[in-house]
């Protein structure tokens, strides 16, 4: 069946797409500002004016009063100018299935679009989940919230929770791909989200744009402490231990959980769709 191009979205980020389009078309938009007009035997006129350009035109007049009218916009009106845009510059590549090829070929600053599988990092499905367990647990009285290990581990997890608020990291996995190492990762805002977080694990489209393409032996890290604080490597492993004992997990985060390594290509997201 043919695209049409109209799309369900999981997760849409308005706003980096207009800075996105702006930038494409050569600059940002100033706010419009009237003019003041003349009046006429055949109305008002005048225009309005765009930065250093300006639009004229006419004003109809009828009874003393003026009509005007606004064009409302949708939430997604952003997504679709983007995507135009890129498609009529050809400036978007298509990732339909994984060719390694093309993997090797994908630059930093270039627009691609992803078919594949959208992933929650283990360390965010790992906070959902435990988070959820333990509001259930103390609910119905499994789990004693006076505990020791459980308020240790009740603390480390509040922190992560908080200090990622602002974001979520989550993989995407092109079709087709061999091996799940090769895989995009990318952060996503809580307020762009339209659907529950469990319904991201599932196949998508995904628009974005190449931050970073990790070399051989880099990686980055996905825990985020407040203040981009850093932890020695000993702390580090110190501080992932401090999930263990929990009575209501039965799953430990590992460091490995917490870092991309290369093949790993990192892209921020406008929107995520189907």
């Amino acid at each position: 069946m043919a695209d049409v191009g109209v799309y369900d979205f999981a997760y849409l980020d308005k706003e980096t797409a207009a800075e996105y389009v702006a930038g494409l078309k050569g600059g940002l938009m100033v706010p419009v500002r009237k003019k003041t007009g003349t009046t006429g035997k055949r109305g008002i006129k005048g225009g309005i004016s765009v930065g250093p350009g300006e639009l004229g035109g006419e004003v109809g007049r009828s009874g003393g009063e003026e009509t005007e009218f606004a064009v409302h916009e949708s939430k997604a009106g952003e997504f679709y100018k983007l995507r135009q845009e890129l498609a009529e510059r050809k400036a978007l590549r298509l990732i339909e299935t994984f060719d390694e090829r093309v993997w090797s070929e994908l630059q930093e600053g270039e627009f691609v679009e992803i078919r594949g599988i959208v992933e929650m990092s283990p360390l965010d499905s790992f906070l959902n989940l435990a988070a959820n367990l333990y509001e259930l647990g103390t609910g119905i009285g499994t789990i004693d919230p006076e505990d020791e290990s459980t308020k240790q581990a009740v603390a480390m997890i509040s922190l992560l929770t908080e200090s990622g608020a602002k974001g979520m990291s989550v993989f995407v996995h092109p079709v087709g791909a061999a091996s799940d190492r090769y895989r995009f990762f990318t952060s996503l805002k809580s307020s762009n989200m339209l659907v529950p977080i469990g319904d991201l694990n599932a196949r998508f489209r995904v628009l974005g744009r190449v931050r970073t393409v990790l070399e051989k032996n880099e990686s980055v890290d996905l825990l985020r402490l407040p203040g981009n604080i850093r932890l020695p490597r000993e702390e580090f492993r110190k501080f992932v231990r401090g999930f263990s004992g929990a009575p209501f997990l039965d799953r430990q985060i590992r460091p490995s959980d917490l870092k991309v390594t290369a093949p790993g290509v990192e892209i921020t997201t406008v929107a995520i769709f189907r």
